[in-house]
């Protein structure tokens, strides 16, 4: 659901992994410019909901609820919502490093509003990562969290294809490869490398 946009006014890239993975498209005011269902799980969340314009906060809020609604969230255990955000590279700025330090704040902000509102049936984990992290992702259609954590289990040394990445929650995967959210969020990455480019091989 990609609407009109010019490059230079897109702030950031925010991709939610709940199993519905979504790629929202966020202006300078927080407002959502696009959006890009990445599984079918997410196309039938959205389905005839009109997100153009809402604030990313309103947004997130109402996939959470579409999401209990359908059952993907289960209020009698935890369940792992992953938020990773990179700022736009083309983003017409003069101060990179302060949208850089307010795309993080902003993600603080809805770390917080989430854990406030859920409690402990939602646990948010969010992440900025490098704009060449939504590259990598966009050209293998998953999100940035599902690249990121394809880059940290190959760390490791995992043999872990692409379809395994697409076809299992985030939180599983971890679970099979003795992985915790703690160090899938450790940044210690800088950029992105050439060789890194997940395929449909394994």
């Amino acid at each position: 659901l990609m609407w009109v946009n010019t490059l230079s006014n897109i702030y950031a890239y925010i991709d939610v992994d709940i199993n519905p993975s979504l790629n929202f498209t966020i202006d300078r005011n927080g407002k959502v410019k696009a959006l890009d269902p990445l599984n079918d799980e997410a196309r039938e969340i959205i389905r005839g909901v009109e997100f153009k314009d809402m604030l990313f906060t309103e947004a997130l809020a109402q996939v959470i609820e579409l999401s209990k609604v359908q059952g993907i969230i289960d209020e009698n255990k935890t369940n792992y919502v992953l938020i990773c955000a990179a700022l736009n590279d083309s983003y017409n700025t003069k101060d990179k490093s302060l949208a850089e330090s307010e795309l993080e704040d902003f993600l603080g902000s809805i770390r917080e509003d989430i854990e406030k509102a859920y409690g402990s049936t939602i646990r948010p984990e969010t992440v900025k990562v490098p704009f060449e992290y939504r590259t990598m992702a966009k050209e293998n259609n998953i999100s940035m969290g599902r690249y990121l954590t394809y880059r940290k289990l190959e760390d490791r040394g995992a043999d872990l294809s692409i379809e395994e990445l697409k076809s299992f929650e985030i939180d599983e995967i971890l679970k099979q490869y003795n992985m915790d959210f703690d160090e899938l969020l450790e940044t210690e990455y800088s950029e992105a490398p050439d060789k890194a480019e997940p395929t449909g091989e394994s």
